[in-house]
Formats: C-alpha cells, sequence, structure tokens
C-alpha cells in the first residue's frame, strides 16, 4: 500500500495445483507479482506458499452441518515478511416451519499473524452470524402465456467486532463491526414456461448508526442503507438481453451507481456465430461526485474453429479508451493455439503500453509467451 500511488502496474506469474475430493479441496499455490513502475526487484511481492482447505459440508445430524476453511500464506516483500494463518468453520442450521424455511448460520473465525515488516504478532478471533427466512413465494400474474413468481425474504447478519489494526494484503483482512437486516425481493417473468427476465431488490437497514458507502468505502451517518436494484431481460432464445444494476441512495435522493449492458447475437448458425456487446457505467461518491464512468464495447465472432474477440473501454473522465485488446485463435477440443494483442493506457506516466503474445492453451490452462513488446 502507498499512499502516493492511486494505480499500480504489475505482472504476475503463478503455479497452481488443485485437488477436488467428494469431502474436500486442496489448493496449493505460488505467485510473483512484478512491480511494473520500477526496475527495483525489491519492491515486488512474492506469495508463496499458499496452502488452502476446505471442507466440503458434512452432516451433522437432523438439520445441522459443517463446513470448514483454513488457509496458510506467506507474503514476502525484499526483507519483509508476513504469515497468516487463518482458519473459519461454519456450523449451518436449516428447519421448516410449517411452509416457511429458516437458515442460521454461525462462522467463528481466528486469524493469527506472524509480521517482521509489523515487527509483533497479532492474534484476532470473532465470529459472524447470519439467519434468513423466506416470508412469501407464490406467482402473482399467471396466464396461459405469462407468468410472474416472486418471493420476499430476510437476512440478518450480525458480527460485534470493531475492525481490528491488521495488514490490508486482501479481503480476509477487513473485520468490521455489523449488525444489519435486510429485505431481498425476487421477481421472475416467464413467457410460456421460459424465463424471460428477473428483478431483484435488495434494501437494508443498518441497526448501527453509520455505515460504509458502497461506492467509494467511506463511513457515513444514518441507517438505511442504499437501496440496491438488479434486472436482466432477454428473449426466450437469447439472441437479445438487457441487464444492469442500480444503488439509489435515500439520504442524497440520488442514484450513486449504475450499470447497464447490452447483448446481441446477430448471427447465430451451425458454423457461424456473432455477438455484439455495449456496457455503460457511472459510480459516485457519498457527496455526488463522479468517481469513475466508462463505456464498454466489443465483438465476438466465430467462423467453424476459427474464433475472434474484440474488446475496448472508453473513460469519460480521461476521455480515453483505455484498454484495447484483439484476440485470433484456432481451437480444438482440448487445445487452442492463436495471437493476442493488447493496448493499456499508464495513468502513471500518461503513456500507453502494448503488448503482443502468442497464446498456446492446453486443456484450458494457458500458457502466454510474450514474442514482442513496446511502449508508443
Amino acid at each position: 500500500f502507498d499512499k502516493d500511488e492511486r494505480y499500480k502496474s504489475f505482472a504476475k506469474s503463478y503455479v497452481n495445483y488443485s485437488l477436488d475430493e467428494p469431502r474436500f479441496r486442496l489448493n496449493l499455490a505460488g505467485r510473483y507479482f512484478y512491480n511494473l513502475l520500477t526496475r527495483d526487484r525489491s519492491r515486488d511481492l512474492l506469495v508463496l506458499p499458499d496452502v488452502y482447505f476446505y471442507l466440503k459440508p458434512l452432516a451433522l445430524g437432523r438439520d445441522f452441518s459443517l463446513d470448514l476453511t483454513s488457509e496458510l500464506t506467506n507474503f514476502y516483500q525484499y526483507e519483509k515478511g508476513l504469515l497468516r494463518f487463518r482458519i473459519e468453520p461454519n456450523f449451518q442450521w436449516r428447519h421448516i416451519f410449517g411452509k416457511t424455511p429458516i437458515a442460521v448460520y454461525f462462522k467463528p473465525y481466528y486469524v493469527y499473524y506472524s509480521s517482521k515488516r509489523y515487527g509483533n504478532k497479532r492474534h484476532v478471533a470473532g465470529f459472524d452470524l447470519k439467519a434468513k427466512g423466506l416470508l412469501y413465494d407464490f406467482d402473482l400474474i399467471k396466464t396461459s402465456s405469462w407468468n410472474l413468481f416472486s418471493s420476499l425474504e430476510w437476512v440478518y447478519e450480525f458480527s460485534p467486532f470493531e475492525e481490528k489494526n491488521t495488514p490490508n494484503y486482501d479481503y480476509f483482512d477487513r473485520f468490521s463491526k455489523k449488525n444489519m437486516a435486510t429485505l431481498r425481493n425476487l421477481n421472475i417473468l416467464y413467457y410460456r414456461g421460459v424465463s424471460v427476465g428477473e428483478i431483484i431488490l435488495e434494501q437494508p437497514y443498518n441497526f448501527y448508526n453509520g455505515y460504509n458507502f458502497p461506492t467509494d468505502g467511506q463511513w457515513v451517518s444514518g441507517h438505511t442503507l442504499p437501496l440496491k436494484v438488479y434486472y436482466s431481460f432477454y428473449t426466450p432464445s437469447r439472441e437479445l438481453s438487457l441487464s444492469g444494476k442500480l444503488y439509489y441512495d435515500h439520504q442524497t435522493s440520488r442514484g450513486v451507481y449504475r450499470s447497464n449492458s447490452f447483448r446481441w447475437r446477430a448471427i447465430k448458425t451451425l458454423l457461424t456465430e456473432v455477438s455484439l456487446k455495449l456496457s455503460h457505467s457511472l459510480s459516485k461518491d457519498h457527496l455526488g461526485k463522479r468517481l469513475s464512468e466508462g463505456l464498454s464495447y466489443g465483438l465476438e465472432a466465430r467462423v467453424r474453429k476459427i474464433y475472434a474477440n474484440f474488446d475496448s473501454y472508453y473513460d469519460y473522465l480521461l476521455h480515453k479508451n483505455v484498454r484495447t485488446s484483439v484476440n485470433l485463435s484456432y481451437r480444438k477440443k482440448c487445445w487452442s493455439l492463436g495471437i493476442r494483442y493488447e493496448r493499456d493506457y499508464d495513468r502513471d506516466s500518461g503513456k500507453y503500453e502494448w503488448r503482443a503474445m502468442v497464446v498456446f492453451t492446453v486443456f484450458s490452462n494457458p500458457f502466454n509467451f510474450l514474442i514482442t513488446g513496446g511502449r508508443q
């Protein structure tokens, strides 16, 4: 973390091994992050090892089950290191009262840090409690052709512990106090038995006086969080689709985030397929100031076993195309060979960087070979 640098440019090398068994999942990984802002390799970050173990849900008796997540991760940067171990058992209880299902999740957690960088050892322990239940689910509208199914559920989440002064390497280092209830309404529209639309509304309410704003993360006072709306509509054949989401803030009476995506499958035959896609997003902070706005557009095409992809992103704040990529590949059942061109705008230097690669893929695991590259 560096307060003076807003953007980071990096490349990553990694090795990964996964084992998925009926009772558990094991993942072993090592990752090396190259800091491209400098030639000083002491500013690179090495994550080795990263050992992840997940015990799949195990029945403990009637209505009870248990699953468990644990991970050992070593972060290393020059002479600074951070070893972290976390374990999270998750107890679940599900029961149906009459026709009303109720589920309760209790997740205690323990995190251990041993850090040369911070000069001490830390222990973090606590628990998260979550409960949810169904209020109703039935057809609001039902005709010979149209059917509108609706359901409403409540979700309660509780975590009594304040934020800890811990290293912030990823999501699992964030601990926050929570006492929140959410109403979630799901609506699905069917046409002649085929789903053609879906709308989800979520309204959270925080019993504590304050919450982290969903766009910029700032702590703001109040109890009623922004209303979240998710929607998707499509034709029965899925040739046309429109989806998006909206966050509406009650205190400022304005939308603070919205995104809309459109996709059209223009051609669909046995040998040929062409699709167009377009999306727009806008994000504002808790004061109503624009944080980001962008337009993404692209094209996907296939002729027999030849695939082509084009994607670009236009940033309205910079008034530039900040990312463009073009892929052309030949694919078989278990391997593919192609070329890829990428151009990115480096916000730190104010210049464009480009790469050209030959990409050879075996069994969906890519091996990337950089054949040429430079800066425009």
